[in-house]
Parts: C-alpha cells; structure tokens; sequence
C-alpha cells in the first residue's frame, strides 16, 4: 500500500506512463512477494471496472478503499468466478443465482470452487438474476457482475468456507470453496453489465498475468493446440473470428516468429550495426531451425504439438524477445548497455525444440518413461490426473 502497487496506475502521477511506472515496480516485487502479486492483480482488476463505470455512488467507498496508500485502509479484492464446472467457460459454468431484495441489493446463492484470496475485504463475482417469474437466463448474456463486501457488521456476510484447498504450492495465498448462502451484494452498474463487462474491463490482469486460475502450462497447451487446430482461422476480418481474442493474440505470435517476414524487418537495422552482427545470426539461426521444427510437427497432428508444447512456447518467447532486444539496440541513441543486453540475451542461442526433438524428448518411449517418472509408486492415480 505505502508503495501504491495498485494505486499508480490510476493515481497518473506520469500521466501514459503511470502504467509502466508501475508495472515495473511489481515486476521488482514479484519474485519475493510469496504469491501476493495474484491478489493485487485482482484488486488492480477490480479498481479498473469501477473507474469503466463512471465510479458509481455505491462503489465510492471501495474504490477510496482499493486506491489507498494507506495500510491502514486499503482493501485487497478478489475474483470470485470459478465454480464446479471450472475452465474459462463462466458463461456455461456459472450456477450461482441473485434474488433482489426489498432495498435494491441483492441475496446470492450457489457454490464458488475456487476462489483465490479468499481473505479479500471484497470481491467481484457473478450470479445470475431471478426474474419476477421465478426464471434465470442461460449463458453469458445471463449473468450479471456483483459487488460485495466479505464482512458486514464484523460477520461474514452470508459467506461459509467449505475448505481451503490443499495445495502442492503457493500455500501462502489462501485458496478456498465458499458457499454464498444469502450473502448481500450489489449490481456494480443499473443495466447489469454481465460478461460484456469482464471482457471490456479486466484486461489488466492479462498484463499482471499473475491470477493463478489457470496454470501456466494450461495456457501453454492450449497455445499448441490452437496453432494445430485452428489455423483456418488465418486471414478472416477479425469480427468474424470464431476464436476468442487471446486466442488470436497467441496464433498471432505464433505467425509473426514461424513466418519470420516481420521479423527479419525489426532485425534490418542490427544487421548493419558490426558489434551486433553474431547476435543477429544466432536469432536467424534459431528462427530457421523453429520454422523446421514447425513443418515437421505439422504432420503429427495435435497430439504432437502438445508433447512438444512447453518447450514450443519458451523458444518462441525467447526468440522474439531477441528480436526486440536487437531492434532496441539498433536504434539511434541506443546506449552501450542496451548492445551488451542483446548480446547477452542471444549468446544463450539454444532452440529449445530442436535441441529436445533431436534428443527424442517427443517420441512414445520418452511418454512412457516421463510417466512412469512421475507416477511410479502411485499406481492407483495413473490416468487420474
């Protein structure tokens, strides 16, 4: 709070670059955070779509709350979405239900599976209105965004925690199942935003990346079997993608390195530049080598891809990080520091994927072993997990 980690960026002390400003201070903070970066992001997401509403007069008081550099008043929130079903889908997996009570608020019942930082002053969730007919609306368009406070006059507010959940890491964030049973929330905006709202509003947390709904590795899979699956979805106008937009955001990354025409742009300059010249050749070496790697898994199918997905991804990030680093480098006025990191960053010149295929990592024998690697003595999970 004293460091304002949330605060910053709507504070604009640097006005466009309050943003940056912070985002560079919780990458500094993150390493040695013990998982509180995930709550922050939340908060962070939380304060943005209350800002997107104009500041409605009953989020007055939780926005004051969530802006403060003030321990003694500052507030964490969380995201309470994720029930039974789990997975991205909310709009299919949301069964929690709003019944409007006598003075506008509303009552909510339904289970909440996972919710993290289930300590939070607050929290973001959504239900699905009862209609004066006793009937809910299906799907995303059913559901509307909710406000409400953990506790109400020093009691949970209509909150009972099932469990926490046990955890094999960040233990330090408590994880939780709650039953709304009654809690009294209020609709953060008359219309009843619904998912519009979420899809608009809480794309900072795309950039925080630290909401740990979603493991890592699940975005990395579903990464690989995008491009193996969905690349028809190349060359139509964006409104009529099928996909969803990080979808498109991870295809589009997987275009621009395995195409390699926009890169060899950003590389021109570094290319003229001597000092620079045996970094360049290392990323092109390596960006020929993942184009290989491309054309050859494209006959394996999707199986394949997903085998090969974790290191897949870590090459193209690494890749186009070089790219970028070199382009910096070449700029004019770029300072010795900005050279030395390129080189630095590219003189690693390892391409993951054709380093492990080579090595065999993808073939049927190295799945065997790697389960047996991971089950062996636990015969009663094998296929469980």
């Amino acid at each position: 709070a004293e460091e304002s980690l949330v605060a910053e960026g709507y504070t604009r002390r640097y006005s466009s670059w309050s943003r940056v400003y912070q985002i560079a201070k919780l990458y500094l903070f993150m390493p040695i955070c013990a998982c509180y970066g995930c709550p922050l992001a939340m908060t962070d997401g939380a304060v943005k779509v209350i800002e997107s509403l104009g500041i409605p007069k009953p989020l007055e008081e939780a926005y004051a709350h969530l802006t403060s550099s003030d321990p003694k008043t500052f507030w964490i929130s969380g995201q309470w979405m994720t029930e039974r079903k789990g997975g991205s889908d909310v709009g299919g997996g949301t069964e929690t239900v709003a019944r409007e009570l006598p003075d506008g608020s509303y009552s909510l019942h339904g289970f909440k599976w996972f919710t993290s930082a289930a300590d939070s002053d607050m929290t973001l969730t959504l239900a699905r209105i009862v209609g004066p007919d006793g009937q809910i609306q299906q799907g995303s368009r059913g559901l509307s965004l909710f406000y409400l406070k953990t506790y109400e006059d020093g009691k949970l507010n209509g909150i009972k925690i099932q469990r926490l959940k046990e955890k094999l890491g960040t233990r330090a964030l408590p994880t939780a199942e709650l039953l709304l049973d009654g809690a009294r929330a209020h609709l953060i905006s008359a219309e009843g935003m619904g998912m519009a709202c979420i899809a608009n509003t809480l794309n900072i947390t795309r950039i925080y990346n630290t909401i740990f709904a979603g493991h890592h590795m699940r975005r990395i899979v579903d990464l690989a079997r995008d491009y193996a699956t969905k690349r028809e979805a190349f060359g139509k106008p964006l409104k009529d993608h099928p996909l969803h937009m990080q979808t498109l955001a991870r295809m589009e990354v997987i275009r621009c390195v395995c195409s390699g025409g926009s890169l060899q742009t950003k590389l021109e300059a570094a290319t003229q530049q001597s000092e620079l010249q045996a970094s360049v050749q290392i990323i092109q070496n390596n960006l020929q080598k993942l184009k290989q790697f491309v054309r050859r898994m494209d006959s394996k199918g999707e199986a394949g891809w997903q085998l090969a997905a974790r290191d897949f991804s870590y090459t193209l990030a690494w890749t186009y990080e070089g790219v970028l680093l070199l382009e910096h480098a070449a700029r004019a006025g770029a300072s010795d520091t900005n050279i030395y990191a390129a080189q630095r960053w590219c003189q690693e010149g390892v391409c993951l994927v054709d380093r492990e295929e080579k090595a065999g990592s993808y073939n049927s024998e190295a799945v065997s072993l790697d389960k047996s690697l991971v089950y062996d003595g636990y015969s009663s999970l094998r296929g469980k997990l």
